[in-house]
């Protein structure tokens, strides 16, 4: 099988490889969620517009969302209204990597029972640099 790659300088998106490689996620899952990274970076995620766009289904829809939030790469925020008691719109944000979830610290003397520590090497899921570096490529600003 041969891949064969053209030269982009306008209207691409860089994806991480890491995401196709995402055990944890439905093919349907990836592909949405590469959809929506292909947006500007202020664009406003909307499920209705989505679905039309992608034509998929409310309920399919809500359950790939249900998936990548699940799996940490989207996370729903639900903002207040300023000097009022009531929610905004419900806004998504989109990553390009899963944010791991933050877990207390286990302060225990050893482990219990006997028992080996568990190998970290078996988890599920992409593994990722802290900061990749792409030599002759462009470079996003943080």
């Amino acid at each position: 099988m041969m891949i064969v790659r053209s030269e982009h300088r306008a209207q691409f998106t860089i994806i991480p490889n890491a995401i196709f490689r995402d055990d944890r996620l439905s093919i349907e899952a990836k592909g949405v969620l590469v959809h929506l990274l292909s947006h500007p970076h202020h664009w406003q995620v909307r499920l209705d517009h989505i679905g039309r766009t992608l034509r998929i289904g409310r309920k399919k829809l809500q359950r790939i969302f249900r998936e990548l939030i699940g799996d940490d790469y989207i996370s729903r925020e639900q903002p207040r209204t300023a000097g009022a008691h009531c929610f905004c719109a419900t806004d998504y944000v989109v990553r390009d990597m899963p944010v791991a979830p933050i877990r207390p610290v286990d302060t225990s003397p050893g482990p219990r029972g006997g028992k080996e520590p568990a190998d970290p090497r078996g988890r599920k899921g992409p593994v990722y640099k802290e900061d990749p570096q792409v030599p002759n490529g462009p470079a996003y600003k943080k």
